[in-house]
């Protein structure tokens, strides 16, 4: 099964980047904010956090 990947937005009270990933053995979903928006260090952050979900069972 192909996961779409959740978009990396801007938290604008705080000026993050982050990205809302969903867990579906819990039920819920979880923010995880990646660094500042624009960024070098969020788009990695970004894309470790997208393989590792999608690696996910």
């Amino acid at each position: 099964m192909s996961r779409i990947s959740p978009k990396l937005r801007r938290h604008k009270r705080s000026g993050q980047a982050v990205v809302i990933l969903p867990d579906y053995r819990a039920g819920r979903r979880k923010d995880f904010y990646c660094g500042p928006w624009g960024s070098a260090e969020a788009h990695e952050t970004y894309a470790r956090l997208i393989r590792v979900w999608k690696a996910s069972p």
